[in-house]
């Protein structure tokens, strides 16, 4: 009981607080559109930033539902053979306009190869690490995304050389009934939840997730996968 309620606590926090406000800063840029008032690169400007606004709300929806559903009801996963290359391409395409945004590098090593899981959940676990890379990495940085076979397990790497975790934060990241709120380089809001679901994900999975992080060096996010 006292977990469900710590559930609930976090839910209700994260709708009227952390959904509201961007639902309401939207709405402002909305109605200055409306007005007419806007042109040329003003215009211009404030779609771009209508467009993030309405991104970063529909993942953290996403990711939302994924999580009250995963901690309340359970969830499950329908593995197939999937290959991490074609969904890793095609949210690395997604992201072009935010790594043009703050001209980061993106260098892939990548493989054809298989992994046996569930694609949708492997899709959300490469869009949210993804982001958090491009969220936490300055003007100019750099991301790197690798792909390796170990035992029996096909891994992926996202690292990045932005601002890091201390070791404490490290520690408590995963921990039931915590919310963690952080920052990105250009003051983007992170809401710890994206990371839970890729652990939860990538376990019910039969994989596992590996964080390696130094405060203002970077981090790297790698994931296993089984293969059979």
């Amino acid at each position: 009981l006292a977990e469900l309620n710590n559930i609930k606590d976090s839910l209700f926090s994260i709708v009227s607080h952390d959904l509201r406000n961007p639902l309401n800063s939207i709405k402002g840029l909305l109605g200055l559109v409306k007005k007419k008032s806007l042109k040329g690169k003003e215009l211009e400007f404030i779609t771009t930033k209508l467009e993030e606004s309405l991104d970063s709300t529909l993942n953290l929806l996403d990711n939302l539902l994924y999580w009250a559903k995963s901690q309340m009801e359970g969830i499950r996963a329908h593995p197939q053979l999937i290959q991490p290359k074609v969904i890793i391409g095609n949210n690395l395409r997604l992201a072009l306009a935010s790594f043009k945004e703050k001209e980061i590098q993106v260098s892939t090593e990548l493989n054809n190869k298989y992994a046996l899981a569930d694609q949708d959940m492997i899709d959300l676990v490469v869009r949210n690490l993804l982001s958090n890379a491009i969220k936490f990495t300055p003007a100019h940085g750099q991301i790197s995304l690798k792909m390796f076979s170990k035992d029996s397990f096909l891994c992926f790497s996202i690292e990045d050389n932005g601002i890091g975790m201390s070791s404490d934060f490290l520690s408590g990241m995963f921990a039931s009934g915590k919310q963690h709120t952080s920052y990105g380089t250009n003051n983007e809001k992170g809401y710890g939840l994206g990371l839970k679901l890729c652990k939860d994900f990538i376990e019910i999975n039969r994989g596992k997730l590996y964080v390696e992080s130094t405060e203002n060096q970077g981090s790297t996010f790698t994931v296993s996968l089984p293969t059979k």
